[in-house]
């Protein structure tokens, strides 16, 4: 996972030349602002600032325009739920293919990935939101969303995705992106994400400028497919990120542990354990219990396979690990 709050920027100086870089908050990448980019600390909707985009004009040859964070993601056809807050600079002033996050290439169809602003300013899809890549497109036209207020975007694609598959979510509220029933395959590229511009590389039509007028704030990009409860959390929670934190996590006696965990209040989570710190989708643990089921926080399934969390976000639990659990686990949420 990723997340981008904006609130900071550190000056670097590389051969002499002075850029500047935002962290994730949650890792130790960095994204590199530039021409059409900054970090305003006055206008965010939560921590201490935003990512503000000025239409600049420059071509997107190396992404100049925009932020470029400095690893590269690799999803290709693997599952993914980005979400941002958007709030236009001025009403319905709008900018050609204005692109708040891209990634991936243009190599082939299904390989570029980006959410975007529709089409040209004029035109009746003015101020709609676009989720593209490349190959096909399609608009959805949420009341108002060039009004000049925050707003948050969701978007989901599930595993081996076509484009029909991808879900909206615009302020907390599912939209059915004119339900596409495009049957081409998702297949990003590896690459850095972009905000505030277009990976698209020239000479394609009207590749460069398309740096849009607005602020960005509180990126996130999950290797997952949130929850309609986690993206409303998330909607009802600025700067606020999906993940269950394991707070303990001691030994009882032989191969059994206890964990302690904090998420969205009243929610399943699985838990899977994994040799190594990145792994997908890692082995469920099963047979869940708890030391005193009717005083311990959360509530174990009759599978043994998940806990539901306390009205607070949450649990204790105890299971059963085979040797020294050198091994990494992680809390899923599921649906």
């Amino acid at each position: 996972m990723a997340h981008y709050s904006f609130d900071t920027v550190d000056e670097e100086t590389v051969e002499e030349i002075t850029t500047f870089t935002t962290p994730d908050s949650i890792g130790s990448a960095f994204a590199t602002l530039g021409g059409g980019v900054s970090i305003n600390g006055t206008e965010f909707i939560a921590g201490g600032g935003a990512l503000e985009m000025t239409e600049s004009g420059g071509t997107v040859a190396t992404s100049v325009d925009g932020a470029v964070t400095s690893n590269e993601f690799d999803w290709v056809n693997g599952a993914r739920t980005v979400t941002f807050w958007w709030k236009a600079k001025t009403p319905a002033a709008n900018v050609l293919q204005g692109t708040y996050v891209s990634f991936g290439d243009n190599t082939a169809n299904g390989t570029r990935f980006d959410i975007k602003e529709s089409h040209a300013p004029g035109a009746a899809t003015q101020g709609n939101l676009r989720v593209e890549v490349q190959g096909t497109g399609q608009t959805t036209d949420p009341t108002d969303f060039d009004d000049g207020a925050w707003h948050f975007v969701a978007v989901t694609v599930p595993d081996n995705a076509t484009f029909a598959d991808i879900s909206w979510s615009v302020d907390g509220i599912a939209t059915d992106l004119n339900a596409s029933t495009s049957t081409l395959a998702i297949a990003t590229g590896s690459s850095p994400l972009v905000f505030g511009d277009s990976i698209i590389t020239p000479p394609a039509p009207n590749s460069d400028n398309r740096t849009p007028n607005g602020y960005l704030d509180e990126f996130q990009l999950y290797d997952e497919v949130l929850s309609e409860s986690e993206i409303l959390f998330l909607y009802n929670n600025p700067g606020s990120v999906i993940g269950a934190r394991i707070t303990s996590f001691a030994s009882v006696g032989g191969n059994v542990w206890e964990l302690t965990l904090s998420g969205i209040p009243s929610t399943k989570y699985e838990f899977r354990s994994s040799t190594t710190l990145d792994f997908t989708p890692g082995t469920l643990v099963g047979g869940l219990g708890q030391e005193n089921p009717g005083t311990d926080p959360g509530t174990i399934d009759g599978s043994g396979n998940f806990v539901t969390t306390d009205t607070q976000g949450d649990a204790k639990v105890r299971m059963t690990l085979t040797g020294d659990p050198k091994d990494f686990v992680r809390g899923v949420s599921l649906p």
